[in-house]
């Protein structure tokens, strides 16, 4: 049986000038899907149990992923009406690859976890899951200022952070699809939009059961074993009491913290008993720590797509896709994307006061006594009105200042970024003018801001699951996000945001949902896990080989940083948590960068 470690796709489109760039990717295709017509429509490497396909005499439509439908019920579908859109609402994550008359039509995720690229090959549009494919397929250069952008922390800003690094590598939004015409030209058309949030509490929590519930269905229905992260929070303990009531056997993971203050271990044992799963510990001695495997010469696997976000934990998740596989798990669940959808950012406020500023009088007191907010920092963010276009002008001319000082509200479209202190004034720069293209012609997610940004949040946790599971990948197992496929996701986002949360308040519109399915202790807790430990102890650990990554560094040979700034950071004494944000993005860069020059 083939590894999942192996799976991608390139598909194109139904014409005779589409041969040539079918030769060009065949080499490195081990399967091979024809058009209606004979023409090759699907090239790429794939597992049986990852893709379901059906034909007719005029069309073909294959879903590559976890889908909720048999490869029966999709045939009959497609005879029936023939329209790629019918295949919208079936339950899971996964692509959609159709030809109908000639015409090709590629969507991944409105979450964003299953991306489309697409490039001109030989002449015709070509679509994959991964941008480096085409990248190799077309010869492609880096682009600097999409590069020097991505130094940007603690995350780029929508209608940034899915640009490719690649040049003539497109990304297509996870709101629309690739129509590939007869021709071989491309175009996108929009297929998703964000709900209204107008559902009440009570029945947006209904929704959010019944999609959570399909979601994780369609994971388990198969059988087999089944391993999932289970931290004693709301996220992954709702997965696991979900997924030990379907077909598969449940083996969840929780890892031993080093700090022996931190109670998520004693929260997982609790409810992995209540929820009837086998659990397993992997101990803190076991298990690699935190920055770890990034020493030059290292010889661990980066993505060469694009820089991984979470690189500090890339050695972590390699460890637990050699435990899971060992247990027999043919798929792992995380709990990513609980954070973004269902934990209310304080820009709700923003839109909220604007709308009811009387009966959010209260609430906005709350939050303000929470974070110590001053007021006229507090008067300043409310009658802040600029658009999101105008708000990323803004943001580029923050790039290159220091890091805001003391506590106030954070009510804009998105995280403030700068670039880090070791940035060049032509790092900066690029940044700068990417920002500024970037702005002439993006168009905001929600017109609400909280809306904006949750749906934005819930996309660049996507874009790192998409990695992180390319690493578990390796091991054979994939990494499953249940909560950002795009029915929860949908759900989510559908209910009122006032109903979302509120001060000392935690995730209600998940807990209303998950009552009577999670242990109620759970869902009552407040208190959550906090992993400085892992990250000092991480860092003093591999310091030396930090310091010896940035003693020839690529991203320096370059013109985008000064390495010597970086190695006085790595070298000296304190640390404060920002440092950490700060140098993420930079060690994500720096290891791209390298694994592109190995032989």
């Amino acid at each position: 049986m083939q590894s999942p470690r192996d799976s991608w796709f390139a598909a194109l489109p139904d014409c005779e000038r589409a041969r040539p760039a079918a030769l060009v990717l065949r080499p490195s295709a081990r399967c091979v899907l024809n058009h209606p017509s004979g023409r090759p429509w699907l090239l790429g490497s794939w597992s049986p149990q990852e893709i379901l396909h059906a034909r007719t005499r005029t069309a073909a439509v294959a879903l590559l992923g976890f889908a909720g439908i048999t490869g029966e019920e999709l045939a009959r579908k497609l005879a029936r009406c023939g329209d790629p859109s019918a295949f919208d609402a079936v339950p899971g994550s996964f692509h959609l690859i159709a030809a109908l008359d000639g015409r090709l039509r590629v969507r991944g995720t409105a979450s964003g976890v299953r991306r489309v690229w697409h490039a001109c090959v030989a002449g015709v549009t070509v679509a994959a899951d991964r941008g480096e494919v085409l990248a190799r397929a077309i010869g492609a250069g880096i682009d600097e200022r999409v590069l020097a952008a991505r130094l940007v922390a603690p995350a780029l800003p929508h209608g940034l952070s899915d640009l490719s690094p690649w040049r003539g590598v497109h990304s297509v939004p996870a709101d629309r699809y690739l129509l590939a015409e007869r021709d071989g030209r491309g175009s996108t058309v929009r297929w998703w939009s964000a709900p209204d949030p107008v559902l009440p509490l009570g029945e947006g929590a209904r929704e959010v059961r019944d999609a959570l519930t399909a979601a994780v269905s369609v994971r388990t229905r198969p059988g087999g074993t089944v391993s999932a992260d289970l931290s004693g929070g709301m996220d992954s303990t709702s997965l696991c009491a979900i997924a030990a009531h379907g077909a598969a056997r449940v083996v969840s993971v929780v890892e031993e913290p080093r700090d022996p203050e931190h109670e998520d271990i004693l929260w997982a044992a609790r409810a992995a008993r209540q929820v009837d799963t086998e659990h397993r510990v992997l101990a803190a001695g076991s298990r690699p720590m935190m920055f770890a495997g990034l020493a030059p010469g290292a010889g661990e696997w980066t993505d060469p797509e694009l820089p991984f976000p979470w690189i500090r934990g890339r050695q972590k998740l390699a460890h637990l896709g050699e435990v899971v596989a060992g247990s027999g798990a043919r798929v792992h669940l995380a709990g990513h994307g609980g954070d973004e959808l269902f934990s209310l950012p304080v820009a709700h406020l923003h839109g909220l006061v604007g709308d009811r500023p009387l009966a959010s009088l209260r609430r906005l007191r709350g939050y303000r006594a929470m974070g110590r907010w001053p007021l006229t920092s507090v008067l300043a963010g409310l009658r802040d009105r600029s658009t999101y276009r105008q708000s990323l002008r803004v943001g580029a001319d923050l790039l290159g200042s220091p890091w805001p000082r003391g506590q106030r509200p954070d009510f804009g479209w998105s995280i403030e970024g700068r670039m880090p202190p070791w940035a060049t004034r032509v790092a900066v720069q690029a940044a700068r003018a990417l920002y500024g293209e970037v702005a002439g012609e993006v168009e905001e997610l929600a017109a609400d801001r909280a809306q904006h940004r949750a749906l934005h949040e819930a996309r660049l946790a996507s874009a790192a699951v998409r990695q992180a599971d390319r690493l578990m990948r390796r091991h054979g197992v994939p990494l499953e996000v249940p909560l950002l496929d795009d029915s929860v996701v949908a759900a989510a986002l559908a209910v009122r945001i006032e109903d979302r949360g509120a001060p000392h308040q935690f995730k209600p519109v998940l807990a209303e949902a998950m009552r009577g399915i999670v242990p109620g202790f759970i869902l009552d807790r407040r208190s959550k896990g906090e992993f400085s430990a892992e990250v000092y102890a991480g860092f003093r650990a591999h310091r030396a080989g930090l310091a010896e990554l940035f003693a020839d560094s690529v991203l320096a040979r370059r013109g985008l940083i000064d390495d010597r700034l970086v190695r006085e950071l790595l070298v000296s004494v304190h640390h404060a948590p920002s440092s950490f944000i700060q140098l993420d993005p930079t060690l994500a860069c720096e290891s791209w960068l390298r694994t592109l020059e190995e032989p």
